[in-house]
């Protein structure tokens, strides 16, 4: 390739590319705004405070009622392992 035709090539590409993120960077700038002012509207954040309320209100519940089977698995495997405390107690386990 003759240098002349490297050159223009290499402008060609620094042209297009320049061009290129100009043109990203104003759509992206439009796709911001209007993202930003959708979360804002009225109707989502209407729904953003209904889940905020419902996560308020049921997520300590799930949290209590998920440590206390998490126990009773971690109970259940200990008698499976150690019999009910039998080993603890100096016992074999009988099986």
């Amino acid at each position: 390739m003759k240098a002349a035709t490297k050159i223009a090539l290499i402008a060609g590409i620094a042209t297009g590319y320049v061009l290129g993120t100009r043109a990203g960077r104003e759509r992206y700038e439009q796709i911001s705004e209007r993202a930003g002012a959708l979360w804002n509207s009225k109707a989502v954040v209407k729904q953003r405070d209904n889940v905020a309320g419902l996560v308020d209100t049921y997520v300590p519940s799930f949290v209590t009622s998920t440590l206390k089977g998490v126990g009773q698995i971690g109970a259940g495997l200990g008698n499976l392992v150690f019999g009910d405390g039998a080993r603890a107690k100096g016992k074999r386990n009988a099986r």
